[in-house]
């Protein structure tokens, strides 16, 4: 099993944002990068206050999806007595998926993926997943995600991403690490999903969060650089302190 620990300090940088921030005298926070739910219609974000879209830069509607990671500008405080609101500018959007929980991994769900991102955000442990796919394949891809092991003062959660890829399942293999950018055969997929972590962690509430998500992911071969079809676990380890 291969291991990588992240820094969450930085576990955000660069998900949506390119390009320089503009100081603007109208804006009190620029390109604040947030997950959240919508619900009615208004984006809730994971850390409690209510985003209202007032203007918007790129295309799509939030009012299409349940969950979302969002790039903005917060333009004004419209808070009350009833609750924590501000008026944004939507620059950027990207579907935050909501998966099924399993309690034991998916055994027939153990095609390779790679899990580069994961970081704790309210109620809820959010990843980043890429997989690759044939061109132009039209295979869908299922994940869920596993319990491996639940949570204790001494123990970590444990999450096991299970992955359902079909005929996609090895267009990697054979193909050398430093070429995997750039090959003309397989088409890289980004996917964002959310695990609601709130019930696991409720008597939990003084304590460190520790997490490892392990995924399936290829072998490479004798030389150390070409991916064969075989797969082992990998574990990306991270934590949120109280």
């Amino acid at each position: 099993m291969k291991k990588k620990i992240l820094n969450l300090t930085a576990c955000l940088a660069a998900v949506l944002l390119t390009g320089a921030c503009i100081e603007d005298p109208d804006v009190l926070v620029t390109n604040d990068q947030t997950t959240g739910n919508i619900i009615e219609g208004r984006f809730l974000a994971d850390r409690g206050m209510w985003y209202d879209v007032v203007e918007q830069t790129c295309e799509g509607s939030l009012k299409d999806l349940d969950r979302a990671l969002i790039v903005c500008d917060v333009l004004k405080n419209t808070s009350s007595s009833k609750e924590i609101s501000y008026d944004i500018r939507l620059k950027r959007f990207v579907p935050v998926g909501l998966p099924e929980v399993l309690t034991s991994v998916d055994e027939n769900m153990q095609d390779p993926l790679v899990v580069d991102l994961a970081w704790i955000s309210g109620q809820y442990l959010n990843l980043r997943i890429v997989y690759f796919t044939a061109v132009e394949s039209k295979v869908p891809h299922e994940i869920k995600l596993a319990v491996v092991q639940n949570p204790t003062p001494t123990l970590p959660l444990v999450v096991r991403v299970c992955h359902a890829g079909g005929d996609d399942a090895a267009v990697v293999a054979g193909l050398k690490k430093d070429d995997l950018s750039n090959a003309k055969t397989v088409t890289q997929v980004t996917e964002f999903v959310s695990l609601p972590i709130y019930e696991l962690y409720k008597d939990m509430q003084n304590y460190s969060i520790y997490y490892e998500v392990e995924y399936p992911w290829h072998k490479t071969g004798e030389d150390g650089e070409t991916f064969v079809a075989e797969t082992e676990i990998n574990t990306l380890s991270g934590n949120l302190y109280r």
